[in-house]
């Protein structure tokens, strides 16, 4: 038999029991200030998980609906933008959700966002604003302001550079040569004839080849398929007309050619380029006119070429007292001095020695807006060269959704950037 330390018999073979009958009150204590000292830690990387996966799944959600309309908006062209917000497409086929609500905003000088009409947003612009309420993205919602800026630092450069429009040939008009379709040589021919039946005698058949007057008359049209559509119709037509007396008899003579008709879809902008190549006439001033009164944009290439079979210098003599008079002709819009129709042409320019013809007053362009005229240049360059907004600085701007972008709900900002084509 055996005695423990306190007296308690331990017979060989048996096993006691051990209980907490032999703890003091201070041993317990110590036991449990340890159970909860290490317990707590355990609890405190629970709960801080739970919040840092809450706080994950949100951050991932929010980079989700700011990366998706990047993604969807802003590498869409400009006027494919304005076009779908202009007619309330569904914006599920942007790939963020069909209940988004999408507008074009404004910033005023409180930091305060507006919408406005999307049918006053034209393509070009240095700034745009389009706000998207509503983005869903897992089970969060989210609204989102995207800026589009062609004048930030790191782009004004490259969109002030002068670019050559390479456009298409869309509409192509060359005056013929030949006799028999050269309408210069139809009229005199045809003047002759009534001159021969006026006068009861034969008149020389070269009698009005340098006292006619001609005007050329271009006229551009666009129908659209139905009221208020943005599909339809364009047509470019020009006119030669001829004017001459007899005596006293007036003679009158006109010819014309459709020479441009096509669909058009004014997200692609519609009509790019038209040309027109024509033979100029010295022996009065060229009159030259062009009719826009739908301000299609476009750009006019009006082409001077030399007269077959002549002499060089025969036709540099001529071309040094060459006149000519442009007109054109558009409904009043925003800008009253400026063109919808760009307007490129080498007629102020020698065609054999390349230098400006002067003086300068030889030529005359006028633009009209209804019932107001101003003076208006062109280029002689015949590839069109102007500056373009071709690449914006793309800011997105996430926010809590309702708050109406207000910079107190604003979660953080994406930035990338977008070409102004699709």
């Amino acid at each position: 038999m055996l005695f423990c330390e306190k007296g308690v018999k331990l017979v060989k073979g048996k096993n006691f029991k051990l209980d907490n009958k032999g703890f003091s009150l201070v041993e317990l204590i110590v036991g449990v200030t340890i159970l909860v000292l290490v317990a707590s830690p355990m609890l405190q990387t629970f709960v801080t998980s739970a919040k840092t996966t809450a706080k994950s799944r949100e951050t991932r959600n929010a980079t989700l609906a700011v990366q998706n309309v990047v993604e969807n908006i802003a590498l869409r062209s400009i006027p494919r933008l304005i076009l779908d917000v202009k007619n309330g497409t569904d914006t599920s086929l942007w790939g963020i959700g069909s209940t988004t609500e999408v507008n074009f905003y404004s910033l005023n000088a409180a930091g305060e966002y507006n919408v406005i009409d999307a049918n006053t947003v034209k393509s070009g612009e240095d700034e745009y604003y389009i706000g998207l309420k509503k983005i869903e993205s897992g089970k969060s919602d989210y609204d989102c302001m995207v800026k589009f800026d062609a004048m930030a630092d790191e782009y004004r450069g490259k969109n002030e550079v002068p670019l050559a429009k390479y456009t298409n040939m869309d509409g192509v008009y060359s005056q013929p040569f030949d006799v028999d379709e050269n309408p210069d040589t139809q009229a005199a021919a045809y003047f002759v004839d009534m001159a021969t039946v006026l006068a009861g005698v034969p008149v020389a058949d070269d009698y009005f080849d340098d006292i006619m007057e001609r005007k050329i008359v271009i006229t551009v049209e666009k129908t659209p398929d139905s009221e208020g559509a943005t599909t339809g119709i364009l047509s470019a037509s020009v006119e030669f007309i001829y004017t001459a007396t007899y005596g006293t008899e007036p003679l009158e003579k006109s010819y014309t050619t459709e020479f441009y008709h096509s669909a058009y879809d004014e997200a692609d902008e519609g009509l790019e380029a038209l040309y027109l190549f024509y033979y100029p006439m010295y022996s009065t001033t060229d009159n030259i006119t062009i009719y826009n009164m739908k301000n299609v944009k476009f750009n006019m290439f009006l082409i001077k070429q030399k007269i077959l079979d002549t002499n060089d210098s025969e036709i540099s003599i001529k071309e040094n007292t060459y006149k000519a008079k442009l007109l054109v002709h558009e409904a009043m819009g925003s800008v009253a001095t400026e063109a919808c129709a760009k307007i490129s042409s080498n007629l102020n320019v020698n065609l054999i020695t390349e230098a400006p013809i002067i003086p300068t007053s030889n030529f005359v362009y006028q633009l009209y807006k209804g019932a107001w005229y101003s003076n208006f240049t062109i280029t002689g360059q015949l590839v069109a060269k102007e500056p373009e907004n071709r690449i914006y600085k793309v800011q997105a701007d996430l926010y809590d959704e309702g708050q109406n972008f207000a910079e107190d709900s604003h979660i953080f900002t994406f930035e990338t950037s977008s070409t102004n084509y699709n």
